[in-house]
């Protein structure tokens, strides 16, 4: 019988929580309140489906707040995904 091993974590056993919203933003929209929360640094935005670069981009040091450095278009869709 073959036995199995994890270096790290068990894949079972891991503390990570995703949480993930989505806004569909209007005329120039820059702020987007994430009301689960994010911890800076542990976070992906999606603008349309593309990845955002943190700083370059957006900015997300608050905990709840992201901020694109450009305003989105109407009826664009933004995502953010916090781990």
């Amino acid at each position: 019988m073959a036995k199995y091993g994890y270096i790290g974590n068990n894949p079972d056993n891991t503390p990570v929580v995703i949480a993930r919203q989505t806004y569909t933003a209007t005329a120039s929209q820059t702020s987007f309140t994430f009301t689960a929360g994010y911890t800076p640094g542990y976070i992906d935005v999606y603008l349309n489906g593309i990845k955002l670069l943190n700083v370059t981009d957006y900015t997300a040091t608050s905990g709840n707040t992201v901020v694109l450095l450009s305003g989105a278009a109407a009826s664009d869709s933004l995502e953010i995904v916090a781990y």
